[in-house]
């Protein structure tokens, strides 16, 4: 009986080492299986994570070199705007004011009266009236109207069509001013042409009160585009945005 115990104890203690050792090796092998794991979704993670570093990185160069170029076209525009602006301006300007001087072609010779049409840029047929007419300076007066509101379209028209193709690279300031002054040139072309075609004298009294707004609005307009240059210049350089790096 007691060789029995003796063997049922050997072969207990030769169990319970055979256990130990395969839980040894079962923790062990976990262990590098559980660290493996780990390592392993640690790379896809930093992996995933440099992808969305990089996307972010090329995203915002592509919305900051969009912005620039915006700029870059806004500020290169600016001053054909102001040129455009400030021609229409004058050139309405000159044309609804009332003290317009004109020579007196009633007072002057056959000779003078052809020399003087000959440099004018009336049309022939218009020369022609005008040598004809009883009244030559009224008669001069009313062709060249017409003249000086299709140089008023003209000059109009440019600075309209330039601000119109190009307003998507214009700031809204800009925009807004540009609006203004049209409205207010665009008054006093209408109320001129109303009065002329009516007859009626006054069109340039009419007029002051647009033109008065229309110099304020460019004097406004002048400061502004001066304002933007000044900032685009004293920028220089640009220094590319900080690089993002992964955490």
């Amino acid at each position: 009986m007691e060789e029995v115990l003796k063997a049922l104890g050997g072969f207990t203690a030769i169990v319970l080492a055979s256990v130990g050792a395969a839980y040894a090796a079962f923790r062990f092998f976990s262990e590098k299986w559980i660290e493996n794991k780990f390592a392993t979704q640690l790379a896809d993670h930093t992996h995933l994570q440099n992808l969305e570093i990089q996307r972010l990185r090329v995203e915002i160069e592509t919305l900051l070199n969009g912005a620039l170029l915006v700029q870059q076209k806004s500020f290169e525009l600016l001053p054909k705007v102001w040129d455009l602006a400030i021609s229409a301006y004058l050139e309405i300007g000159s044309f609804v004011s009332p003290l317009q001087s004109y020579p007196d072609l009633d007072k002057m010779d056959g000779e003078e009266l052809k020399q003087f049409l000959a440099n004018s840029e009336l049309l022939e047929t218009q020369k022609r009236d005008i040598r004809n007419a009883g009244k030559k300076l009224d008669a001069y007066i009313d062709a060249i109207f017409w003249i000086q509101l299709s140089k008023c379209h003209e000059k109009y028209g440019s600075f309209r069509r330039f601000t119109e193709t190009n307003r998507i690279f214009l700031d809204a300031d800009i925009k807004h001013l540009i609006k203004e002054l049209s409205d207010k040139l665009t008054d006093c072309i209408s109320i001129m042409t109303a009065h002329k075609e009516v007859r009626q004298h006054g069109g340039p009294s009419k007029c002051r009160p647009a033109m008065d707004d229309a110099k304020n609005i460019t004097d406004q307009l002048e400061a502004a585009i001066h304002q933007k240059i000044r900032v685009h210049r004293s920028w220089g350089e640009l220094t590319p945005p900080p690089e993002i790096s992964p955490s």
